[in-house]
């Protein structure tokens, strides 16, 4: 009788350990922030240029530099600027879109594009420009970066010769990509 009573509170004993166990590895179970890669303001560059660019996402607080996919692509933090790098674009990258990353305490980010040409070049969009008659000028081979302020229209103005033959340029719509945007010219 003493032999079954000892294996009945060695089970006993068993099974509380094993309750204490899962409740133990239960409560120390957690998961680590994962930064989230929202937005790259500007959307790209010239090839040979030097652009400051904005990020924002989630949980993106201690970012410490920007991963790219190809090597004539790099990027360093702007002193005093949070959530600030200046990308360098070295004259032979070649244009196209090409995968940024952020990488910083809590890993790697989500990819974004980020788009290269060559021979545009690059503008900065000036508010107020949401009718005709505040339209801001650009040249032709103008790339404008710039963000959507809700459902205004931005307009802009443009000089063309007779019969010029204008065409909008696929790698730049990949910047128009990033968000829904619809682009139309009006004679």
């Amino acid at each position: 009788m003493l032999l079954a009573s000892n294996n009945h509170v060695c089970i006993r004993w068993a099974f509380i350990v094993a309750i204490a166990n899962c409740c133990l590895v239960s409560a120390v179970r957690a998961e680590l922030p994962s930064i989230r890669f929202d937005r790259l303001t500007p959307l790209g560059a010239s090839a040979g240029a030097t652009v400051e660019a904005e990020i924002a996402g989630a949980d993106i607080e201690e970012v410490q530099s920007l991963w790219f996919d190809h090597p004539g692509l790099t990027a360093e933090p702007v002193k005093d600027k949070e959530r600030r790098f200046q990308i360098k674009v070295a004259p032979d990258v070649p244009a196209g879109t090409y995968d940024v990353r952020l990488v910083g305490r809590w890993g790697v980010s989500n990819p974004r594009l980020f788009s290269i040409d060559h021979g545009l070049t690059d503008v900065v969009d000036t508010e107020p420009n949401n009718d005709p008659s505040t339209a801001q000028v650009v040249a032709v081979n103008s790339a404008i970066a710039g963000m959507s302020d809700g459902n205004n229209e931005d307009t802009f103005r443009f000089t063309a010769k007779e019969k010029q033959r204008l065409v909008r340029l696929p790698g730049r719509q990949a910047r128009l990509a990033d968000g829904r945007h619809d682009v139309a010219v009006n004679g």
